[in-house]
């Protein structure tokens, strides 16, 4: 592409980077971790002696992205990291909901079952 193209593209338009890594799954587990178990502690590795609770520890980070993301920080993927804490909390709210759904959907009654048959 010409630099032309480049900054003209760039003047309507950000670039969109890709986002690798397995951090927005991690967040997604400790974030429904959080929801699941709110009595739970945690200790980070450098303060294994001081324990604070898991939705303190999980409410700053995900505050901490969401500073990023309003400041412009570049050194983390914060999209990512907020991305999945929302299914982690989309999936503590309605995972068991749907799969008890996916599960009707795919496993046929006997009537159903009997029909095929025939």
């Amino acid at each position: 592409m010409s630099e032309v193209a480049k900054s003209a593209a760039g003047a309507t338009a950000k670039e969109i980077l890709p986002s690798l890594g397995a951090s927005g799954a991690i967040y997604a587990a400790v974030t429904l971790s959080a929801l699941a178990f709110p009595d739970a502690s945690i200790s980070l590795i450098f303060l294994p002696f001081f324990a604070i609770p898991i939705q303190s520890g999980v409410g700053a980070i995900i505050a901490l992205d969401a500073i990023g993301i309003l400041r412009g920080w570049k050194m983390f993927d914060h999209y990512a990291h907020l991305s999945g804490a929302t299914f982690g909390v989309l999936y503590y709210l309605y995972g068991p909901q749907w799969w008890d759904f996916m599960r009707i959907i795919h496993d046929p009654t006997e009537e159903e079952k009997e029909k095929s048959e025939a």
